[in-house]
């Protein structure tokens, strides 16, 4: 009974939050920001930026209230996903962000460093390249754009076990190239 009380709650104050309501925004961060805060910090490992990304949960949160009804979650569930992707999209972006400096700015031909090796850009790229085009859109959806399923579901209007099934069969092909 505990868990109802605390979907309505978390429910009427995201309602109130999309009316602007300020003291239903400090309402939901008392009573949902230490869990939310877990689990970027799990994605992240990093507790400073798990608070920047915390910082941009909320953020997203009081500008996107009044849309969280149409995806048909749980508002907890809806919180948590918010937060999970934001905080994978924050790592693609901090490791985008590495993978450029390590390739723009190493030496070229040392092979003696400590790193481990960078990826193949080439074999990958020409891997991508050999995938079907709607395979390529959905791993750039997922991965680099941070849609997660129930969007791509909404927007392509399949069944979720199709999507999955398209997504694994992308990754395979993916996979088995790249291991060539």
């Amino acid at each position: 009974m505990r868990r109802m009380t605390e979907h309505d709650d978390i429910d009427a104050l995201l309602v109130r939050i999309a009316k602007g309501d300020r003291a239903a925004f400090a309402a939901l961060y008392h009573r949902t920001s230490a869990r939310l805060f877990g689990i970027v910090l799990r994605v992240l490992q990093d507790r400073d930026e798990a608070e920047l990304v915390l910082q941009e949960v909320y953020t997203r949160i009081w500008h996107k209230a009044g849309s969280y009804h149409v995806n048909g979650l749980a508002p907890m569930t809806w919180l948590t996903t918010l937060s999970r992707n934001l905080a994978l999209d924050h790592r693609r972006r901090h490791l985008h962000r590495l993978n450029v400096s390590t390739h723009d700015n190493g030496p070229a031909g040392d092979t003696n460093t400590a790193s481990p090796a960078p990826p193949r850009r080439p074999q990958f790229h020409e891997c991508v390249e050999q995938l079907p085009e709607e395979g390529v859109e959905l791993l750039r959806s997922v991965y680099l754009d941070g849609k997660n399923y129930h969007d791509l579901v909404a927007e392509l209007g399949v069944d979720i076990s199709t999507l999955r099934s398209w997504m694994r069969g992308s990754l395979l092909k993916l996979r088995e190239c790249l291991c060539r």
